[in-house]
């Protein structure tokens, strides 16, 4: 009997537990940053090898986050840097990989890439733009990161 008196008391506490644990995703997922958001990404030596700035970011589920006025920056060492932008684009906080549907710029010391849709892989040091792609290379000038 003394069994069944504790049984209800652990289901009654095994319910608390499911119910907060649902709060506190959802809190997350609705959680947004208004006030300016980055994400930076160092190597060993504490350089940064990349860098995402937003104006503002909101979770859309527990690995994604949506990142509003985007610039990201690819830092190079000895080869210059890259500069991406678009209005919107998704962050996977797993992954670490970014992908936009939006008007995409990619700029770097002599090339300027444009089009729909990006898919960036920061691990894999992949840039891909997806539809309508431009390219403008500057001929013997770096003209573009100035």
């Amino acid at each position: 009997m003394k069994k069944r008196a504790g049984y209800p008391v652990v289901l009654a506490a095994m319910a608390l537990l499911v119910v907060h644990g649902t709060v506190a995703r959802a809190q997350k997922r609705e959680s947004e940053l208004k006030d300016g958001f980055s994400i930076t990404d160092v190597d060993e030596s504490g350089e940064k090898k990349w860098e995402v700035i937003g104006s503002s970011a909101r979770f859309i589920s527990d690995d994604e986050m949506e990142i509003y006025d985007v610039r990201a920056f690819v830092y190079k060492k000895g080869e210059g840097d890259t500069l991406i932008t678009t209005d919107s684009a998704i962050y996977n906080t797993k992954t670490k990989e970014i992908y936009s549907d939006q008007f995409v710029t990619v700029v770097t010391e002599d090339t300027v890439i444009t089009g729909i849709g990006l898919m960036w892989k920061p691990k894999e040091k992949k840039i891909k733009i997806r539809s309508n792609v431009k390219m403008d290379i500057a001929k013997d000038e770096k003209r573009y990161m100035q």
